[in-house]
């Protein structure tokens, strides 16, 4: 698998997505809001061994998030959770990733809303979920919403109310795994 180049990593502990990390379940799309920007679950990884805890457990990490993104399409969905830790987002760009970021949290807190009012809630059906998707990222996109917002005030606030938002400028180099 080959990943795309990504000069933008968001790490961080905020609240609904370090929430998250520890059910170890995918984030299911039920919703407009996670549609727009992720095109399907938001994956979690698997829990790491023992050893490789003790044993380079960053770059253990590092592989893990990648084995979970490798089947993805990584510019459909930039995120991972790192089972008992918290979140990890890719971006183009470091302000995309901090807009990938700030929508994760958001989708991340009404997923928890809507699970405590209705826990059987079902995902968003396939073709409203690509209309959403596609219509912001897809070749004959023409909704230009998430561009417009990179980056906002608003999107600073969010997410340094959450928990102080680190972006590094980065260039994710692995090719394969």
């Amino acid at each position: 698998m080959r990943f795309p180049r990504s000069d933008g990593i968001v790490p961080g502990h905020s609240r609904s997505s370090t929430a998250w990390a520890p059910v170890r379940r995918e984030i299911q799309c039920l919703g407009a809001t996670h549609a727009d920007s992720f095109h399907s679950p938001v994956p979690g990884t698997e829990v790491l061994a023992e050893q490789k805890v003790r044993d380079r457990y960053e770059e253990n990490t590092g592989h893990a998030i990648m084995r979970r993104l490798a089947p993805l399409d990584v510019l459909a969905c930039p995120a991972a959770l790192l089972v008992w830790h918290a979140r990890f987002v890719s971006g183009r760009a470091p302000e995309e990733a901090a807009q990938y970021t700030a929508v994760l949290e958001e989708v991340c807190g009404l997923t928890l809303h809507i699970q405590a009012i209705h826990a059987g809630c079902r995902p968003i059906p396939d073709c409203l979920r690509d209309k959403h998707f596609l219509d912001k990222h897809g070749a004959r996109a023409y909704y230009d919403q998430f561009r417009q917002l990179v980056l906002s005030t608003d999107l600073r606030l969010q997410i340094g109310r959450s928990s102080p938002c680190m972006v590094t400028r980065c260039r994710v180099s692995i090719s394969q795994i």
